[in-house]
């Protein structure tokens, strides 16, 4: 049972932390739901701030905050309130990388053991 749980924490976590930072995913979605025409902001833009985002939330850039056009005018991409929600983001991704790793190891502990249990049952058998 808890080697089942550590595997599904590893493999949801895993799979989050693979879609979350494939930056084609958010450019096609961009495009399919046609983004610039709903933003008002050029694509150029749209790709800068993927990529800030993605390394901020990687730990690489202090902050996704960008200056872009919108409209015509220069204006900050993120209100603080969305800034400060992205932090809380951030730390979450940042405690992601630990938890996976425990559940990945607990997994093939507890595998392990499970082997070991199952071959000295057969040879005492």
């Amino acid at each position: 049972m808890l080697a089942g749980l550590a595997l599904l924490t590893f493999t949801l976590l895993r799979a989050i932390r693979c879609v979350s930072f494939d930056r084609d995913f958010y450019l096609a979605e961009f495009r399919k739901f046609d983004i610039p025409s709903a933003t008002y902001m050029s694509w150029e833009d749209l790709t800068r701030s993927v990529d800030a985002l993605l390394q901020y939330l990687a730990g690489a850039r202090s902050s996704p905050q960008l200056e872009v056009t919108v409209s015509g005018a220069r204006v900050p991409l993120y209100t603080q309130r969305e800034l400060l929600h992205l932090q809380d983001v951030a730390h979450l991704y940042s405690l992601s990388l630990p938890v996976i790793t425990v559940a990945a190891v607990l997994f093939f502990l507890l595998l392990a053991a499970a082997l070991v249990l199952a071959h000295r049952r057969a040879v005492n058998t």
